[in-house]
């Protein structure tokens, strides 16, 4: 079992809700978008979440690099 600090649990709680709330904003608007199809909305709210996290995780990833050459020169 990973040990995490109180920092670390509050920062991943923050997370989990975050990605839940836009999972359900998602949700909702694919709803409206497909006339209330229930699994096609399930999904495109899935994928779009998912593109969603991937890319502020890439660009997150990416910004952390970037200043670690920068700090090493």
């Amino acid at each position: 079992m990973v040990k995490m600090t109180d920092r670390e649990k509050k920062e991943l709680i923050e997370a989990e809700e975050t990605i839940l709330q836009l999972f359900f904003d998602a949700y909702e608007r694919a709803m409206k978008y497909t006339k209330g199809n229930i699994n096609l909305s399930l999904r495109m709210a899935a994928m779009l979440v998912s593109a969603m996290v991937h890319d502020q995780t890439e660009s997150k990833s990416f910004q952390f690099l970037w200043q670690m050459g920068r700090d090493n020169k």
